[in-house]
């Protein structure tokens, strides 16, 4: 069941449970708010370090720690785009005018 329904914001109830009491809460930011949730982005640092393991780990050479830490950032990366997704419908669903995944590609 789509929760595009008049007057009920986007369902939380097929995120993971540990995430549903933040991205409920997310109902209560201001639309101000929510765009910077949305346009949030990984570090920069974090997302070389993220994108280093990946490609370490397709060659087969990650040590345990490299591998705890690949887990950990890509538990991060998801978590963050979750929240990205949850802002965009929310603010879809205030009726804002959301931009085209085209248009998120474009640079600023």
């Amino acid at each position: 069941m789509q929760s595009v329904k008049a007057g009920m914001p986007p369902s939380v109830d097929s995120l993971p449970p540990e995430y549903r009491e933040e991205f409920l809460a997310m109902e209560h930011l201001s639309d101000e708010q929510l765009w910077h949730v949305a346009e949030s982005a990984m570090p920069a640092g974090c997302q070389r370090r993220y994108t280093y393991l990946l490609r370490k780990n397709q060659a087969g050479g990650l040590t345990e720690r490299e591998r705890e830490q690949l887990a950990q950032l890509g538990a991060e990366a998801r978590k963050l785009t979750l929240r990205k997704a949850h802002a965009y419908a929310l603010l879809r669903w205030r009726g804002q005018c959301i931009p085209t995944s085209a248009e998120l590609r474009q640079p600023r």
